[in-house]
């Protein structure tokens, strides 16, 4: 789940576009060999750059699962780069142009963000791991995703109670900086005791 920035939430946990509408992760391993893995359409395991494939490890496989179960709500990804558009918008606005956009606009999409964090939060738990790697990275996840919910639902009550925009901004801005750093801290322990290849794809995966 690198939710903007690592996320403008979900953040880590975002993956970059392939081919065909299908998402694809890569990475180069200690050899200087690059792995390929895609989903969403594509088959399983990962494609190595002589065409030829290798299964996931295990602690790659947990990273997997939980990379989509972190990123199970479309609406709040959607909503969350709504957010994004929202803010470069309003950069380009006069200052009081600016304002009522995001008095307008930003209120609903952190809402949504925040509303869908709890179900984000079940598929997580709901997720079968297989190392204890993944469950420490889960648990990274999951802080991640709590503190995700807060910082909107705050940033939904400042909006309410008519706080000035470059502030509700400011504190919006603060807010993601503190999430991605405390997640980039967290993930460090299920990163720790991995071997060099999986620890460089599950931190690619999970945005850490």
């Amino acid at each position: 789940m690198k939710i903007l920035l690592v996320l403008l939430v979900l953040g880590a946990l975002t993956l970059a576009g392939g081919c065909s509408g299908e998402f694809t992760s890569w990475y180069t391993d200690a050899n200087g060999v690059v792995h390929t893995h895609c989903w969403g359409g594509c088959t399983s395991g990962t494609e190595m750059a002589d065409g030829s494939s290798v299964p996931d490890s295990p602690a790659v496989q947990d990273a997997l699962a939980i990379q989509g179960a972190g990123n199970s709500s479309t609406r709040a990804i959607q909503a969350t780069h709504s957010v994004i558009a929202v803010l470069n918008r309003a950069v380009h606005e006069r200052d009081a142009q600016a304002a009522a956009l995001i008095r307008l606009k930003l209120p609903p999409l952190a809402t949504t963000i925040a509303s869908e964090m709890p179900g984000v939060r079940d598929h997580l738990l709901s997720v079968d791991l297989q190392t204890t790697a993944g469950q420490t990275c889960r648990v990274a996840v999951l802080r991640m995703v709590a503190m995700t919910q807060s910082l909107y639902e705050s940033i939904s009550r400042e909006v309410a109670a008519g706080r000035p925009a470059a502030k509700v901004v400011f504190d919006l801005m603060h807010g993601l900086n503190t999430v991605n750093d405390a997640f980039e801290a967290d993930i460090k322990p299920c990163l720790a005791g991995l071997q060099p290849d999986d620890r460089s794809a599950v931190k690619y995966i999970l945005g850490g």
